[in-house]
């Protein structure tokens, strides 16, 4: 019931708008005479930046995110271990930038604590904005462990517009933003750490492919602001 007064007061507003378009066709399916407009999230920063290449950039993975509840940090260190067995890869780091979830304090702290001896997981706390571009723009990918969807992801943008190529979940508000805005990654099954391996694998195996997807990515971006 209350979800039901929420919406139709917001929709009372001379107009209303939402960031993915099974957003949309949900209200206007329920509200069909309501004023409601797709604008996508877009980017956050559109100026003239230049970015290294993939294969210049540090042996990097990074994730970003407040962490505990549907994002999640066990199934990406899982992953992680299993991606350094490969000697390959056995010289990549993890970053983790990012807080606790307000519903899941210690989480963070728990997850450092068990990884204190690991010389290949860094965590870097709360990422401020000036230091955001850094943070992805020196990363060769950027890795969600999510178990579900909330909306558009501001991450996924932020990966997208400094040029890490992103490796997702495929699932729900990924699929559409992808699908709607023109951004691409690598895939995997939700909370599957071998196949998140396998996608991570993929990825910074084949730096070409890698740069191909960064390059369509900040072109994306740039036609969203």
């Amino acid at each position: 019931v209350g979800g039901v007064l929420v919406t139709r007061a917001m929709l009372s507003a001379t107009y209303t708008t939402v960031t993915l378009r099974s957003y949309l066709n949900c209200l206007q399916a329920s509200y069909p005479k309501k004023n409601i407009h797709l604008v996508p999230h877009g980017t956050f920063d559109t100026g003239a930046r230049d970015y290294a290449a993939i294969d210049a950039r540090p042996k990097r993975i990074v994730t970003m995110g407040k962490f505990g509840t549907y994002k999640r940090l066990d199934t990406l260190l899982a992953a992680f271990d299993e991606l350094r067995q490969d000697s390959v890869f056995a010289d990549y780091e993890l970053v983790i930038g990012g807080t606790d979830h307000p519903n899941a304090q210690g989480y963070m702290a728990a997850m450092e604590e068990a990884r204190e001896t690991d010389p290949g997981v860094h965590f870097r706390g709360y990422i401020a904005e000036d230091d955001i571009p850094d943070f992805f723009g020196n990363a060769r990918a950027s890795i969600f462990d999510y178990s579900a969807t909330t909306g558009s992801s501001g991450v996924l943008h932020q990966t997208a517009c400094y040029g890490a190529v992103p490796v997702f979940p495929n699932i729900g508000d990924f699929v559409d933003v992808c699908r709607d805005e023109g951004l691409a990654g690598a895939n995997y099954a939700p909370d599957d750490a071998g196949d998140m391996a396998q996608a991570m694998r993929g990825i910074l195996g084949d730096l070409e492919t890698a740069e191909e997807l960064a390059a369509g990515n900040k072109i994306a971006s740039l036609e969203l602001p």
